[in-house]
């Protein structure tokens, strides 16, 4: 896919105007849910300690799916596990992608190509809690796709630190902070437009946030995670049409199914820390609320959070993405949800 990206990061006194992701909701399994995910073989709970390394066949996560309008609620399990290679698919590539910065640097990703394994039951519509009668095995829908695990490792985590070391310059450099953007396409920029990127970023080191070649990798690699995040999310059995209620369609292929777009990804405000206990982490994990909007060829197509954390294993088959909030960009309709209820980790 060719994709022209910006990222822009304005501060919160510049975007009062500008709308707002739902809330993150960490809502429970519905009644009968829990019996449902027991009686399909699905783990709802226990979380493997993230470790260093590479993704291998077993890690996975589950998430619990909430699409939510008005009093009504439904909910989906979905599981994630990464798979071993067929020897056919062992002699396939990912495709690796060349960009550009604004900057004048050039950085090549990708390579690697790993099978997820998805299953999903759902949607599952609870049950009044006077119901006794046995729980029967939901319908389990499953399919294997192939993934770059590298896109995936990128993780986006990266992005809204620096945002926040950013916020903090602002207070006292205003201009320095508030001037910051980084571009990034798959041919280089004009000379003038690095030239003039670079003095943006001398101001912001000036200020006291110096922006590192690693910083601008995480930085391009979050689109590319947040774009094979997506593509897992449209790959998963039975989410596509939940999806539509909140994102259009057409939009919605473009992203991902290939195709030629200019995206525009906007962090809006409220990016912040977030506790790590109620995401059932580790205290000492960093994690970031990232509140987006995505506009898709000049149009608004989306808006939406995610709570990110690093991506090590066995969260890489999330991309380090641990929660999400979407709705349209208009604030009224559904609202879609989903949080990491679990993870294991292949021994």
């Amino acid at each position: 896919m060719l994709l022209l990206g910006v990222m822009t990061l304005p501060l919160p006194a510049l975007a009062d105007s500008a709308p707002r992701p739902p809330e993150f909701r960490q809502v429970p399994p519905l009644p009968g849910v829990w019996e449902a995910a027991k009686a399909a073989g699905f783990q709802l709970e226990g979380f493997a300690a993230a470790q260093s390394g590479k993704l291998r066949a077993g890690d996975a996560a589950t998430a619990l799916v909430t699409w939510t309008s008005g009093n009504r609620k439904r909910q989906w399990i979905i599981e994630l596990e990464a798979d071993g290679l067929t020897k056919a698919e062992s002699k396939e590539k990912e495709e690796s992608v060349t960009y550009h910065t604004s900057t004048g640097h050039q950085f090549t990703m990708g390579g690697g190509c790993a099978a997820l394994k998805l299953r999903v039951a759902g949607p599952l519509e609870g049950r009044a809690a006077a119901d006794k009668s046995p729980i029967a095995a939901p319908q389990v829908r499953q399919r294997r796709i192939l993934i770059s695990p590298d896109y995936l490792a990128l993780g986006l985590d990266r992005m809204p630190s620096l945002l926040l070391r950013l916020n903090a310059v602002s207070k006292t450099h205003p201009k320095a902070a508030g001037d910051f953007n980084l571009g990034f396409a798959p041919k280089p920029y004009p000379a003038e437009e690095v030239a003039a990127a670079r003095r943006r970023m001398a101001q912001s080191a000036a200020a006291g946030v110096k922006v590192d070649i690693a910083d601008e990798v995480g930085f391009v690699g979050a689109f590319l995670a947040m774009q094979e995040f997506f593509t897992v999310a449209d790959s998963t059995p039975g989410i596509q049409e939940v999806l539509r209620s909140v994102v259009d369609i057409p939009w919605w292929s473009i992203i991902s199914r290939g195709g030629k777009a200019d995206i525009h990804f906007t962090m809006l405000p409220k990016v912040r820390e977030l506790e790590a206990a109620p995401w059932g982490l580790p205290a000492a994990d960093k994690i970031y609320a990232m509140p987006i909007q995505l506009d898709i060829n000049g149009k608004p197509g989306l808006v939406f959070q995610l709570a990110v954390t690093k991506p090590r294993p066995p969260l890489t088959v999330c991309a380090g993405t641990v929660g999400f909030a979407a709705g349209p960009v208009s604030g009224k309709g559904p609202v879609l949800t989903f949080q990491i209820v679990s993870t294991r980790r292949k021994p």
